[in-house]
């Protein structure tokens, strides 16, 4: 089974910034099968290798477009997409927000601007699906979360690219929504939403 996820899905549902690279996640793959999809690729000359991940996966360039092959877990109980992407399966924006969720901030304490970007324009455009992937998360790392939220760090080296809402590109104003979302205080990150859209001048509220 065969997924489009992350920040690319997000991107082609929202239209709301370019995304760089292609994130294809597997499930019910066996360690046989992804050794010859591997190889497959390593005899394609448009391949370049990066990184391999064992039984996990690999990642690397296609026609010089960073591409990663990673195997999933599945982190929601709505983790699949009914929409499709070239006839690939795409995870649910639940499944892709609990991802960056689980698998960046709550691993790492750090949070990369796009995803913090990610959870602001999810926020307008579905903020029941954001607050559902923070409250599905267990006691401890609630907690985890909201102690982080006064000092995560922001990880700039993957930086927004056409941000069709450029107000809410700001460090300064995703932290402050971001901050708010991580101590499920939800009514005030949409405040902050509504603020920093209020406050640039003639926003219209696309591109």
């Amino acid at each position: 089974m065969l997924f489009d996820g992350r920040g690319t899905t997000l991107a082609a549902r929202w239209q709301h910034r370019e995304s760089t690279d292609i994130d294809l996640f597997f499930m019910d793959v066996s360690d046989r099968e992804l050794d010859q999809i591997f190889r497959t690729f390593l005899a394609d000359q448009r391949f370049i290798q990066g990184l391999f991940y064992g039984r996990h996966g690999f990642e690397g360039k296609f026609n010089d477009i960073p591409f990663s092959f990673i195997r999933t877990s599945r982190y929601s109980e709505q983790h699949k997409s009914e929409d499709t992407t070239n006839g690939i399966g795409t995870e649910s924006t639940l499944e892709i927000l609990s991802k960056k969720l689980k698998g960046r901030l709550i691993a790492n304490m750090s949070y990369p601007i796009r995803d913090m970007y990610d959870f602001a324009v999810g926020y307008m455009q579905s903020s029941k699906t954001v607050q559902q992937a923070f409250r599905s998360l267990d006691d401890t790392s609630k907690r985890m979360v909201i102690d982080a939220s006064d000092g995560f760090l922001i990880d700039r080296r993957r930086p927004i690219i056409n941000a069709a809402y450029p107000v809410l590109q700001s460090s300064v104003v995703l932290r402050d929504i971001v901050q708010h979302i991580m101590r499920y205080d939800f009514e005030k990150a949409q405040t902050q939403i509504d603020l920093a859209l209020v406050a640039n001048e003639g926003f219209s509220g696309g591109r």
